[in-house]
């Protein structure tokens, strides 16, 4: 018998299978992304079929005691539904199904209350209420939200250097980076390239490491736009302070490739949140997305969470294969 982890987010999918008797790790994979809002439910299905199969699952789906699938894209009523349904057409009968923000805030607090804010390619906040069930604010996506974001920070450069060459302005140090950065002539350029490449979200927050490190160079548009985003990510996190009604200090994981150390954005965040008298106390991950979806598995099943298992699955690792 088994227990069945998956994290499927908009960068990569990963999963991990444990023996449900010795709590030994018996295969790990790593497979694309698999947002079901964006890949559409045929290609989810075939993703599914695709885990089942690299995880040697296709003829021991009776052997699954339990399974926790954690999934971007998913969170709401028709989304929610939709992977349900897609999960038991595979014959998978016992599983859970959550979103991969509230996985991974899972993995940093178990079942104690805490603030997960992450700020990668897109942002999201997610926490747990008084009636200790998660609450999500943002994760809206590029056209509604992400405020703080790699793709925010990534349309503020790009809009500034728009902006400068309309106003006849003399190029600034970050719009030379950026012409440079996408191999463009003019910025007036960066307009046909936010709205003629196939993935605006992805093209548009490649540049916000180049802009983290002119702002950690003083360079003082990209310096307006990391404070912008800062501000942005800390009213994401006093909203969740309000809304969750926890007492001081108020534990929070900083995640994503915007937010996590080294960066000057997780820098200022803490300074400005220091300095506005938030009294954040920092967590950090120490078990895989994927790991911790395993842990709820064995939550969810009735069977006891020792620390013996804790041990075992924070030594997993992921690995690509060739």
């Amino acid at each position: 018998m088994y227990f069945l982890g998956v994290d499927s987010g908009g960068t990569k999918t990963t999963a991990l299978l444990v023996d449900a008797q010795t709590y030994n790790p018996v295969r790990t994979i790593i497979l694309p992304a698999g947002n079901v809002a964006v890949i559409g439910k045929e290609a989810a299905q075939r993703l599914l079929s695709e885990i089942l199969a690299a995880l040697d699952l296709k003829d021991k789906l009776g052997h699954i005691t339990w399974a926790t699938f954690a999934l971007a894209g998913t969170g709401r009523d028709e989304e929610n539904k939709t992977a349900a349904k897609i999960i038991q057409s595979a014959g998978i009968e016992n599983f859970s199904l959550m979103t991969d923000a509230e996985i991974l805030n899972y993995a940093v607090f178990e079942d104690e209350p805490g603030i997960l804010l992450t700020a990668g390619t897109g942002s999201i906040c997610v926490f747990k209420d008084k009636e200790n069930q998660y609450r999500q604010i943002g994760g809206w996506g590029y056209l509604l939200g992400d405020e703080g974001s790699g793709f925010d920070i990534g349309k503020r450069a790009i809009r500034a250097a728009v902006s400068d060459a309309e106003l006849k302005k003399q190029p600034s140090k970050l719009t030379g980076a950026l012409l440079s950065f996408y191999g463009l002539n003019s910025p007036l350029d960066l307009i046909t390239l936010a709205y003629a490449c196939e993935n605006p979200q992805n093209k548009i927050s490649s540049c916000a490491k180049l802009v983290c490190k002119l702002a950690e160079k003083g360079e003082p548009n990209a310096v307006k736009i990391i404070d912008s985003a800062v501000e942005a990510l800390l009213l994401l996190g006093n909203r969740a302070i309000a809304e969750s009604k926890s007492p001081a200090p108020y534990n929070v994981a900083l995640a994503g490739s915007v937010l996590t150390e080294p960066s000057i954005v997780n820098t200022r965040f803490r300074d400005r949140a220091k300095r506005m008298g938030i009294p954040f106390q920092y967590m950090h991950q120490e078990l895989h997305s994927a790991a911790a979806a395993v842990l709820y598995a064995v939550k969810m099943s009735g069977h006891p969470v020792s620390n013996i298992l804790k041990n075992r699955l924070k030594q997993v690792t992921f690995q690509e294969r060739d």
